[in-house]
This record gives structure tokens, C-alpha cells and sequence, in this order.
């Protein structure tokens, strides 16, 4: 690594890279052009076998410094934690190498953790989709004006207490999650009670890789090169910016640009990231996956599952104002699409299948209730449903055609969780101009005592005469004890 100042700086600044020296020349000339003067740049390789390092000693300053990691690990998460290891600062603060920051990205952030004493600032930040495209992202909003869990919050949007990461257990590898990386950092400091603070201004610009097809194979710098000249001659810059976020969410362009399939069910930890590297024109990381089940994992089940939902709000409560997984809870898993509103109330679609995720069974007799009916796919006509276990074992089947209620005896087991399967037809169809293939439509999932399910009676002891003079010998009070 090459040395940095020694004077313990305020503000740690981690940029993770991997072969696009392009790109990195114009993150670290944005990190090194802040007003907040008090702080050092700590640029990590990904096991880099370009110019990356060349590109770094170029800028000759003594708050920049470099390491490279010995192979590449595929994701952010040992490059932070190793720049985190490294890093002297009071905070912690991260940029991505193709974002960019506003000059006063990290004075605003110091200020609102300062005068907060929060664990954690963050500001809003703007994703940009590639030239051609009108769609903006605004990130960092939610409804209440506060951190929730799940909220899209990028890395260069964030700072925070270095001590944390450790009290949090670092950055977690991808191929140990069921998420992203960056949200199940900032989950697990939730859960931890770490308190956040907001900023409510844009700091930051990012430019999401997976949104720009191949972009490791071409490597443009281009989008980075015209922002940043933008950012220091047009005084106008950010109120022009902002005309175009208003505009792209004014005409319903809020959402990416590009369609990842929903994660399959079943899929192993880190599959969402291997779709956004192979958009990127990158392999899938290799290594060893370690899988979390999902009922043991409430960061993913806070991402997937709304406050508002088809399922009951006790559950839905416990788990996004605590790190509680309710007994006898139901959450959704992966496989299902986003929620949607009608007359009746809100609902999900199901393509092939969807997973269902039991929490905390207490050992009695349940009966799953589906409240759903056939959709377009299946021209909505009755087909069979069909409900599997974690080991693709048949539970049970119903008949599914118009709205009703379609109910699934559940074994009795007494265990932490599982996972089920709510599986229809392959032969679905896409319907009209939505290329979504839309079998099913669920109003509501509730987990319920199955009361016509009565417990096996307990038999009476059998009992001899002798024993039964034991047992009145023992329980015959005395003449002592008489009153």
C-alpha cells in the first residue's frame, strides 16, 4: 500500500475498484475536491490487474493511499472491510469508483452526524440512467422521512461511526446473503439499534453499473468525465438535475431501466448479484456459497414483505419495528412481483411459483389459507395449485378458478422455520402488452390453528391396586397434618 499522511484524519474515505482505472480517476478527483478538508482516501483493488494503481499515484497526494487484494472476491464486501481495517478516521464514508460526489457531500454528512449523534448520515443521492434514457432515481426517501429498513440507500450516499462496522460484524460477503450487500450492512445496524440521521439534500450521483449493458468489457468514462466538468461550471448544475428527477417522476420513469427476472425460488445466496455482474459483462464470483434460510434471515424478509401487505400486520409489525421473527409467522420469499392495489384491496401476482416462509412453528396443527384466483395466464380458468416443502415434497392441492378461499392442511412440526412452495402450471401465458405471466393473483395469506385437527388423547395411566395404595399412603395426610 502507499503511505498516507500520518495526522489521524476525521473522515476515512473507502473507494472499493476493480479494473476500470477510467472511471476510478474521476471518483477519487471527486472525493479529493471536498470542502470538508479533514480526511483520507483509501482506495481498495479488487485483486485489479490494470492501472488502477498508476492512476492513484498519479493525483501525488499524501491523503490518497492504495492496496490491492491478492485474487478477486466479486464484490464490494472484503474491499470495504479491508479498507475499514485500514482506515484511522472517526467516520467512515464510501464511494463507489464510476459515482461522483458534490463538494460538499462529506461537510453535510459530518455536520448531521455531529449534531445528531447518530451511528449513521445519509443523504439523497440521484441514479442516473445511461444517454438515452430519461429515467431518475431519487434514493433515500421514504414516507416517514426516517431510515426504514429495506430503504435504497447507496454506499456513496452513507457515512458513519467507524467503530460500527465491527459492533455490526462488518460487510458480509454476498454469497452468504439473500440480499445486497449495501442493505444488509445497514439492516443489521438497525437491528443493532443504531440510531440515523438524514440529509435532506443531493450529495451524490451514481451511475449504476448493471443499468449500462457490457460496461466492463468497454469501460466508457464518458457519463463521469461530462458530470464532473457539469459539477464545476454550470452554476446552475443541481437545479438542472433535479428538473430532470422531477420530470422522470412526473412522467412515471422512476424505476430502472433495465428488467432483472425476480429471484427464483430456491435460489442460492447471492444470485441477484451474479444477474448485475453478467448485465456488467462479469462472470458469476466464484467461491463457496453459504446459504441462510430464509426464516432465520429477517433483513431479507423486511425487504421483501410491506408494512401493508396480503398477509396479517401482526407479523408484518413484529418484524419491521424489531428484529422479532413472530411465532407462527408468515412471510413471502422470493418469486412473487411487487405489490399492487385494486377495489378490493392490495395483491401480488405469481408467475411459476412463489415461496411462503413459516417462522416459530409451535408444534399444532395449521391450515394455510390462500384467498386467490386464476389469472390471465391461465385465460382464468380453474387449474390445480399445487403447495410443496423445502424438499419439493407434495403438502397438498386445490383447485383454483374464481375468488375463494382454498385452504392446506399443514403438518404438525415444532421447529425454528420452513419454507413452502405455492406452486401453478408451467404453461401460463403472457397477457395483452404485460410481459409478466400472470397465473395467480393472491389477496391474502394467514396461517391458522387447524380446530378440526383434535390432539390424540393422552391415556390414563394404568394403576394396580398396590400402586394405588402407594399413592394414598403418600397423599393421606397424617393425623398431624389434619386441621
Amino acid at each position: 500500500m502507499s503511505r498516507l499522511s500520518r495526522k489521524q484524519p476525521l473522515v476515512s474515505v473507502i473507494i472499493p475498484t476493480y479494473n476500470w482505472s477510467s472511471v476510478l480517476r474521476y471518483a477519487v478527483s471527486s472525493a479529493l475536491a471536498q470542502t470538508l478538508r479533514d480526511f483520507e482516501v483509501i482506495v481498495v483493488g479488487d485483486g485489479c490487474t490494470d492501472d488502477s494503481e498508476r492512476v492513484v499515484a498519479s493525483f501525488r497526494s499524501r491523503r490518497l493511499g492504495w492496496c490491492n487484494l491478492p485474487e478477486n472476491t466479486g464484490g464490494q464486501a472484503t474491499p470495504n472491510n479491508t479498507g475499514l481495517a485500514m482506515a484511522r478516521g472517526k467516520y467512515a464514508a464510501y464511494l463507489s469508483h464510476d459515482d461522483l460526489w458534490m463538494p460538499y457531500h462529506l461537510e453535510r454528512l459530518v455536520d448531521a452526524i455531529t449534531s445528531s449523534g447518530a451511528d449513521v448520515a445519509y443523504s439523497l443521492c440521484v441514479m442516473v440512467a445511461p444517454p438515452g434514457s430519461a429515467v431518475r432515481v431519487l434514493t433515500g426517501v421514504s414516507e416517514s422521512g426516517q431510515y426504514e429498513p429495506g430503504l435504497l440507500v447507496p454506499p456513496t450516499s452513507f457515512l458513519h461511526r467507524r467503530e460500527m462496522a465491527e459492533q455490526v460484524g462488518g460487510w458480509r460477503d454476498h454469497r452468504t446473503l439473500n440480499m445486497p450487500v449495501d442493505l444488509a450492512f445497514l439492516s443489521a445496524a438497525w437491528a443493532a439499534g443504531k440510531t440515523f440521521t438524514q440529509v435532506r439534500e443531493v450529495t451524490a450521483f451514481k451511475f449504476p453499473a448493471p443499468w449500462r449493458r457490457d460496461v466492463y468489457k468497454t469501460r466508457p468514462s464518458f457519463e463521469q468525465e461530462q458530470y464532473s466538468r457539469r459539477m464545476q461550471v454550470e452554476r446552475d448544475f443541481l437545479s438542472r438535475e433535479m428538473t430532470a428527477v422531477a420530470l422522470a417522476y412526473a412522467e412515471g420513469r422512476p424505476k430502472s431501466p433495465v428488467s432483472f427476472p425476480a429471484e427464483t425460488p430456491g435460489a442460492p445466496p447471492g444470485a441477484l448479484i451474479d444477474q448485475w455482474r453478467e448485465a456488467k459483462g462479469l462472470p458469476p464470483a466464484g467461491g463457496y456459497r453459504s446459504p441462510m434460510p430464509l426464516y432465520a434471515d429477517p433483513g431479507a424478509l423486511r425487504l421483501w414483505n410491506k408494512r401493508v401487505d396480503i398477509l396479517p400486520r401482526r407479523g408484518i409489525e413484529a418484524l419491521c419495528e424489531s428484529n422479532t421473527l413472530p411465532v407462527n409467522g408468515i412471510f413471502l420469499g422470493r418469486g412473487w412481483y411487487d405489490l399492487e392495489y385494486c377495489e378490493a384491496g392490495p395483491f401480488r401476482w405469481l408467475n411459476r411459483e412463489g415461496e411462503i416462509v413459516l417462522t416459530g412453528l409451535d408444534g399444532r396443527p395449521k391450515r394455510l389459507i390462500v384467498d386467490a384466483e386464476s389469472g390471465p395466464g391461465m385465460e382464468c380458468m380453474p387449474f390445480q395449485l399445487e403447495l410443496r416443502g423445502d424438499d419439493g415434497g407434495l403438502i397438498g392441492t386445490a383447485v383454483v378458478s374464481y375468488r375463494h378461499e382454498i385452504f392446506f392442511a399443514m403438518p404438525a412440526v415444532d421447529t425454528e422455520g420452513m419454507c413452502l412452495r405455492l406452486v401453478s402450471p408451467a404453461s401460463g401465458k403472457p397477457a395483452g402488452t404485460d410481459s409478466r405471466i400472470l397465473n395467480l393473483r393472491v389477496f391474502q395469506l394467514r396461517l391458522e390453528e387447524d380446530v378440526s385437527v383434535r390432539p390424540a388423547p393422552v391415556p390414563f395411566p394404568k394403576v394396580t391396586p398396590r400402586a394405588f395404595r402407594r399413592i394414598a399412603e403418600v397423599d393421606t395426610p397424617s393425623d398431624e397434618e389434619r386441621p
